[in-house]
């Protein structure tokens, strides 16, 4: 919903008159933000005292939940018109093409605010008991996200399972994922269904003295059905020339769904 509103109310931006439209815009936009934040906390909310009742018994601890702030609002998509407008003062583009070229990224900045309020919610309220934190994909990770949700609960902090090291960030855009509390020894933990494929996909790959990225691109080549970011599959029969992308095959339900967490991935972990 996001993402298409956002693109929808591109249009209210007149390229040649970006200071005459911005207000408009802006208002419409911070109305789009505000209500994905109450949203996002409310259905995180529910999420956690669900999650937290069912696994641990657990209905009074804390759920913490961010405030509405609107100048950070303001902040994080205000710097499209300016950017286009930047490029327009300069004469390094037509206005229209200015504004189309940021357009993409504003999507995706949109996107990644929308799903902050919600994944904040569950990560202030993991915060607020301690113990360990595992990370949690949507569901059709990548797979750099998905070899992270391999580990299990291996986090020791809020900023571990919620930081990509190398990069300081939380969340690459259009990621999914959330980290999530978790209580109890971590030998003890029992990946979902397709947790496991995530794992069995990871241990068909690996081998040792292989860095992460590596790892990570052997996932891409072997990861057709599972991962959003899986190598494309070229058909070489009749139709060579049609290319399959891994979003349009599925997972095959007989197969490694019923696989058990491997003794050889829990001393991994």
């Amino acid at each position: 919903m996001v993402a298409g509103q956002t693109l929808e109310w591109t249009r209210l931006i007149s390229p040649g008159d970006i200071r005459g439209s911005i207000d408009s815009w802006l208002e419409q936009m911070l109305g789009l933000l505000l209500c994905a934040h109450q949203q996002g906390t409310s259905l995180a909310r529910e999420y956690v005292r669900h999650y937290r009742g069912v696994e641990y018994g657990d209905t009074t601890s804390p759920i913490t939940t961010p405030r509405w702030d609107v100048g950070q609002a303001v902040d994080s998509i205000v710097w499209a018109p300016r950017l286009a407008q930047a490029a327009i003062t300069d004469g390094q583009v037509k206005p229209e093409d200015a504004w189309r070229r940021v357009t993409s990224a504003l999507v995706r900045r949109a996107m990644q605010e929308a799903l902050t309020p919600g994944r904040e919610t569950v990560a202030r309220s993991a915060e607020a008991v301690g113990g360990l934190w595992r990370r949690v994909s949507d569901g059709d990770p990548c797979a750099f996200c998905a070899m992270l949700v391999t580990r299990g609960p291996s986090y020791w902090s809020r900023r571990t399972a919620l930081t990509r090291g190398y990069s300081g960030r939380s969340y690459h855009y259009y990621c999914g994922c959330t980290a999530e509390e978790y209580r109890g020894r971590r030998e003890d933990w029992e990946p979902t269904a397709q947790e496991q494929e995530y794992i069995d996909l990871y241990d068909g790959v690996h081998t040792r003295f292989m860095t992460g990225k590596q790892t990570v691109a052997a996932m891409r080549r072997s990861g057709q059905g599972l991962l959003n970011d899986a190598v494309v599959i070229e058909n070489r029969g009749a139709g060579a020339n049609c290319r399959i992308h891994p979003s349009q095959l599925k997972a095959d339900p007989s197969g490694s769904q019923k696989a058990k967490h491997t003794g050889r991935h829990a001393r991994r972990l």
